[in-house]
């Protein structure tokens, strides 16, 4: 009788012990099936997703870091072994949230807007792009930006009139006088300032930008000038406004082929040097009262003229004694503004 008591013993003991060692067969099965996705020790921070061609090293360059941070912040044991798709953690940036992604900057968009529309704090731009002066974006420059995982509020600049106080622009607008603010702070007083903007919250697809209503959207195609091109400036707007501006000392001369959009094409000197050329516009009512301009730097590259040949002319024929005057009689033709169409059809290239 006790030999079969401890021979029901025995054989419960080993019943137990295979489905324990079954049960961690399985557990370990699982956890080898689920793929490595850099999952963090670090529980906050931006994503950025593993392009093709991306190293550890090289991520970690782009964002000011190191392997070895990168490495901890996201377990990693081998830093040679990364694949695309791959989500991993950015130290260094905690309170930022979101998947990383690469954006180029368009005209009429600074700090504080990009701030609003990403939800981000401008700071956070700032650290994330190595930016050293924040209120110089260039039409096209890459940008850093932390892409939010939930919706965020979307708002356009209202300018206030002259006449406004803070309780008058909250009625004609629908508003808490309470909640009224610019992109970057409430505003803590009573009075407003002539043509001051706030920040009013919009539906639909329009998107934050630095540009107040009725200005929706300034669009320079491209976005890089090149030497001897031309660009292609394009303003839509919401009501009918002047538009006027200028770019490497040359005066922009707006038409409006449809309502409520404004363009100028516009030519880049193929002997002009390469670099950075404030595009600046300002914007006026139909009775020609200024009330926004904006500035922002246009970048110009070279347009490959290296290997065409040396050129030799006599000095008086580049002498500004005789081509200033040239200039300006050439400028007084170019810069004249007339409804009359001169070409019909697609621009090409002057044949060689």
């Amino acid at each position: 009788m006790i030999n079969l008591l401890r021979n029901q013993q025995g054989f419960v003991k080993e019943t137990m012990d295979l489905k324990r060692s079954i049960a961690i067969l399985v557990i370990s099965i699982i956890v080898s099936l689920i793929p490595f996705s850099g999952i963090s020790a670090q529980d906050q921070g931006p994503v950025y997703i593993v392009q093709p061609g991306d190293t550890l090293y090289s991520i970690a360059i782009k964002f000011g870091t190191t392997i070895e941070l990168l490495s901890t912040a996201n377990n990693i044991s081998d830093p040679s072994i990364i694949s695309p798709g791959l989500r991993l953690i950015i130290p260094g940036f905690e309170g930022v949230s979101g998947v990383l992604d690469l954006r180029q900057i368009q005209y009429g968009e600074t700090l504080s807007s990009l701030a609003s529309r990403y939800g981000i704090p401008p700071n956070a731009i700032v650290r994330l792009n190595r930016v050293l002066n924040p209120d110089r974006f260039f039409i096209g420059q890459s940008a850093i930006l932390s892409i939010p995982e939930q919706e965020v509020i979307q708002e356009r600049l209202v300018l206030a009139n002259p006449t406004d106080t803070s309780l008058t622009f909250s009625v004609k607008n629908d508003l808490n006088p309470w909640e009224l603010h610019d992109l970057d702070r409430p505003l803590d007083r009573l009075w407003l300032m002539p043509n001051e903007s706030l920040a009013m919250e919009i539906e639909g697809d329009q998107v934050t930008n630095g540009l107040p209503t009725p200005i929706l959207s300034v669009e320079v195609t491209p976005e890089k000038a090149i030497q001897g091109r031309t660009i292609l400036i394009r303003v839509e707007v919401e009501s009918e406004i002047e538009v006027k501006g200028n770019v490497a000392e040359r005066d922009l001369q707006f038409q409006s082929p449809l309502p409520l959009e404004k363009l100028v094409l516009q030519g880049i000197h193929a002997l002009l040097e390469p670099g950075m050329y404030d595009l600046t516009l300002s914007f006026a009512n139909q009775e020609g009262d200024e009330f926004f301009e904006f500035v922002q730097p246009l970048r110009v590259a070279s347009g490959g003229y290296y290997f065409d040949p040396v050129l030799y002319v006599p000095p008086e024929t580049i002498d500004p004694q005789y081509t200033q005057p040239e200039n300006e009689f050439i400028s007084t033709l170019i810069n004249t503004n007339t409804t009359e169409k001169y070409w019909e059809g697609v621009f090409s290239y002057p044949s060689s």
